[in-house]
């Protein structure tokens, strides 16, 4: 992401009001055409677009402005790492200079309206991470190297993964991630030991991830008895902190509270990235369809993992990593999509503006005037009937544009 664009993700800016990054065309705040006129030239691609494509090879620049702008947020981060550091191994050089770039800043919508979603009502902060160097890791089967004074999993990019699996490792784990948060946004994510093995009833949450930018917290529910502890009831009705999962509703609700006797009203404030994405005109998208379509790759998903035996006495490393991946990756694509929305930039293709909140769509047939809740049921009908339907997905951008 250019200079530009970094300094209007740093300012307070207004919903109702976006404006354009440096670089991309100008916008009247209408609605855009579908499309350029015949034979004109596109226009270049806006710094945040482009930042955006860029992302796997280098997400941030470090460029002086940017180092500028978040001069006083790097020093206090600085100062809550020295802490750690000292007890820490020294890190490789490329992970030290990682370190060294500030995280860029979003701060909270100044003017949300009281049909806009509350998302977007608290600032947040983009670590910069390797994600090549994370996803090349898990490609391979081998330990997770431990920290020695720290007892955390070391993944690259500066990852750090606490795993619990008694009370009296809570506190020290919920500390350190409490000292690795640039913000109040906490990813959130739960796994079970899949229906049917062996004979068993519905399964209990067996592990909670708790993830900031830089540090998960993997907490063995199955080892503590299926109980919430106090620490971590504390740390999740937080209301200083914020929570996002991911299609919550769709099981994890009904997972949390089975086990639990309570679900997402134990959370002070809770986002769900899903509903996010679709009101940015992202819908029927899963985590990884999203996460290719705002980080630039697709998140490592083994079935052998996903379906595994989350209740099992000692965690695989395999576990571990997809675990820990999948609560950080959650919180990646939530303060990406806040990135865009801070600073909303035109689509070179359908025109549609990047990160400005869109209406729903309207899921409809033209040859027989059906209408349907939602995209998928749009597609099944024109599958079966070869009928012409109202919506499609812009191919730069991925998002549901009329048709």
């Amino acid at each position: 992401m250019g200079p530009a664009a970094e300094a209007v993700a740093a300012a307070p800016h207004a919903c109702g009001a976006p404006s354009t990054a440096a670089g991309s065309p100008s916008s009247s705040g209408g609605t855009p055409s579908a499309s350029l006129p015949a034979g004109a030239p596109r226009p270049p691609k806006s710094a945040k677009r482009r930042a955006a494509e860029a992302l796997l090879h280098r997400r941030f620049s470090s460029s002086p402005s940017v180092a500028a702008l978040a001069a006083a947020d790097a020093t206090e981060a600085a100062k809550r790492r020295r802490g750690d550091d000292q007890q820490t191994a020294q890190p490789p050089a490329e992970q030290q200079q990682q370190q060294q770039r500030p995280p860029v800043r979003v701060a909270a919508c100044s003017d949300c309206s009281a049909a806009e979603p509350a998302w977007c009502t608290h600032d947040v902060a983009l670590p910069p991470l390797d994600w090549a160097a994370v996803l090349q890791s898990v490609q391979h089967e081998h330990d997770v190297p431990i920290c020695p004074s720290t007892q955390a999993h070391c993944l690259p990019g500066s990852i750090r993964v606490h795993v619990v699996s008694r009370v009296d490792q809570l506190p020290a784990a919920l500390g350190a991630l409490r000292s690795s948060m640039q913000d109040a946004c906490v990813a959130i994510d739960l796994e079970w030991k899949p229906e049917g093995w062996q004979g068993a009833g519905p399964s209990r949450v067996a592990l909670m991830q708790l993830a900031s930018g830089t540090t998960a917290v993997l907490v063995r529910v199955s080892s503590l008895g299926y109980r919430m502890p106090p620490p971590l009831h504390d740390f999740l009705s937080d209301p200083e902190l914020s929570f996002v999962g991911f299609s919550w509703d769709s099981a994890d609700e009904q997972k949390m509270r089975a086990t639990f006797g309570w679900g997402r009203d134990v959370f002070a404030r809770f986002v769900d990235l899903q509903q996010v994405g679709e009101s940015l005109g992202y819908h029927g998208l899963g985590l990884g369809a999203l996460t290719r379509q705002v980080l630039g790759f697709q998140p490592p998903k083994d079935r052998k993992v996903t379906m595994s035996n989350w209740e099992a006495r000692h965690l695989s490393a395999k576990q571990v990593q997809y675990a820990a991946l999948d609560a950080i990756i959650t919180g990646h694509v939530y303060r990406g999509l806040r990135l865009w929305h801070a600073s909303p930039s035109a689509c070179t293709a359908c025109r549609q503006m990047l990160g400005k909140v869109l209406p729903a769509p309207e899921w409809r047939c033209h040859d027989c005037d059906r209408s349907f809740n939602h995209r998928g049921a749009l597609l099944s009908h024109r599958t079966h009937t070869k009928h012409r339907v109202s919506a499609g997905v812009c191919n730069e951008c991925g998002r549901v544009h009329a048709k």
